[in-house]
């Protein structure tokens, strides 16, 4: 259950800025015990090594990138993108997507470092042979980069219509993805971290991203 995550360089950011208030903070927290106890493995892409800024540890319990990494130890398994990798993402770019909420009008591009993540999960899951994976992200689209809004990690699949999904998209699409909620309730504060019902998963099926 969750034994094998992938994380976008969101969460690890709300972990260490200890942005309390943010959504999911307490699940991200919970994730990272868990992994220090080695109880689920936390992998990465090394491009995420490149969006910390020392900003991020001002008020953090880390002084430094090197330091928060030092403490996750073995919890932390990076993946670094290979030229294969590369060259898929440059594949996975070049799908033109199609905007759900305005089909005529123009689509968004796939941001690099997303495409790079994503083709880093699935490298995990298909050549490492990680078969239960699950993407964590935050990124719904709907915040803008110097790209502007690009397609999304959460609801990827939604910018791609069937008949259009080229290769690569269909490889993304079959890749779990999902925010990071924890599956357990957590029993001392009374909150159910994950009340939405998926028939999905209950049926041993990809969940709903």
């Amino acid at each position: 259950m969750l034994d094998n995550l992938f994380w976008d360089s969101c969460l690890f950011i709300r972990y260490v800025t200890n942005d309390v208030e943010a959504p999911h903070f307490a699940d991200i927290a919970r994730f990272v015990d868990e992994a220090k106890a080695n109880k689920r493995k936390i992998f990465y892409s090394t491009i995420s090594l490149a969006e910390f800024r020392q900003e991020y540890f001002d008020n953090s319990q880390f002084g430094s990138i090197r330091d928060f990494f030092d403490d996750m130890g073995s919890a932390c398994i990076p993946i670094e993108p290979s030229p294969n990798v590369l060259i898929g993402v440059s594949e996975l770019r070049s799908a033109k997507s199609t905007n759900p909420g305005d089909p005529k009008g123009k689509g968004r591009v796939i941001a690099t470092p997303d495409a790079i993540v994503m083709m880093s999960a699935l490298y995990a899951r298909d050549a490492l042979g990680v078969a239960d994976i699950v993407l964590h992200s935050t990124d719904e689209g709907k915040g803008k980069g110097w790209a502007g809004k690009t397609v999304p990690i959460i609801g990827f699949e939604a910018w791609y219509p069937e008949a259009t999904r080229t290769d690569r998209v269909k490889e993304v699409c079959s890749l779990a993805r999902e925010k990071p909620i924890h599956p357990v309730p957590d029993m001392f504060v009374g909150n159910v971290v994950n009340v939405a019902f998926d028939a999905k998963r209950a049926n041993g099926e990809q969940p709903t991203a």
